[in-house]
């Protein structure tokens, strides 16, 4: 587990396009395509159910022609449905947004537009974090409104999501086993309170003082190099790349500047700061934690972390916000298994 936590910091497209990749192993070949629906089914289903549906239109999105739904649920959780006019496959995916929420969906459901399956993800102007069970409301509104505008239900539904989200996907089985068939997440918040400790040690690690952070981006571009130098060779071939970080022995104090600064060494300032990211945060009162140091070789994407504005900080300020009762700690998925 720890060493899966470790790797968090990685971007969430990423993950998207990991995602499309091993669909096609996690479920089998996809049912013959259904009949297409009516040719103005998408104005259709947008007229009966104005209370869920704000607007419908005709789009093209992944070379594909899809009905395209803008529609809020009870809650006023505001979500978007791609509807595939054409070839659908009998499937629907409900992606998580990650950092994503409230910009476009159409980069975010182009890799299973392109498998013909149906796709929701949270729309604009979705409030952060979600809602208590707003995955399980989405599945619910999706669900019926697929089931009328192709005149029966999907066969199979699949929920992808990573950190966060990954969380939601593991309260969907443990909580709403019936919601969906698979349930595909990447590096999940298990518990949000030690990611939240974690996150807001790498920040105060980098922030420095006066204003000034102790590491800049070129500090990092160093002690990248750095790293990689160190260990690029341990599993027998250079190729500027860590073959296995858990075993990289890479300490920060070599590159330290000495009497004479040179455009290649650390402050001490710097040095201090990436010994505490590559150390991790303390675990106060013997609490149980997964959240490790990070790993050498990922120096180049802890400036997110010089950004309080960025990612990191909105990822703080979620799990912060996320109450004990969202931690997705349960163990029996007897039900979802079922």
């Amino acid at each position: 587990m720890i060493s899966i936590v470790r790797r968090l910091g990685r971007l969430y497209g990423m993950w998207l396009t990991m995602f499309a990749a091993v669909l096609a192993l996690l479920v089998a070949p996809p049912p013959a395509r259904s009949a297409s629906p009516e040719p103005n089914a998408c104005q259709v289903l947008a007229e009966a159910d104005k209370s869920l549906v704000s607007d419908a239109k005709q789009s093209r999105v992944a070379e594909r022609d899809v009905c395209l739904l803008s529609g809020h649920t009870a809650s006023d959780l505001a979500f978007t449905l791609q509807l595939p006019l054409a070839d659908w496959n009998g499937r629907y995916a409900q992606l998580s947004c990650g950092d994503a929420c409230g910009v476009s969906p159409d980069s975010i459901c182009d890799n299973v537009i392109r498998r013909n399956y149906a796709c929701l993800v949270v729309g604009p102007s979705t409030q952060l974090p979600l809602p208590e069970d707003a995955t399980h409301a989405l599945a619910v509104a999706a669900k019926d409104l697929i089931a009328r505008f192709y005149g029966k239900p999907a066969a199979t539904q699949l929920f992808l999501g990573c950190g966060a989200d990954g969380r939601e996907g593991l309260l969907e089985a443990q909580r709403y086993p019936q919601d969906f068939n698979a349930i595909l997440v990447g590096a999940p918040v298990i518990e949000a309170e030690p990611f939240a400790r974690a996150l807001r040690w790498r920040q105060d690690s980098v922030r420095g003082h006066a204003g000034r952070p102790a590491l800049t981006k070129d500090d990092l571009q160093r002690l990248h190099r750095a790293a990689v130098a160190k260990c690029d060779a341990g599993d027998g071939l250079v190729d500027g790349l860590i073959g296995d970080p858990l075993r990289c022995a890479f300490d920060p104090r070599t590159v330290a500047c000495g009497k004479t600064p040179d455009l290649q060494c650390l402050s001490s300032a710097a040095v201090d700061a990436a010994a505490r990211l590559y150390a991790g945060p303390p675990n106060p009162g013997n609490l149980p934690s997964g959240n490790a140091g990070l790993l050498p070789g990922s120096e180049l994407q802890w400036a997110a972390f010089l950004d309080s504005k960025g990612d990191v900080a909105r990822w703080t300020a979620r799990k912060t916000a996320a109450p004990a009762s969202r931690d997705a700690s349960a163990v029996d998925l007897s039900a979802f298994a079922a």
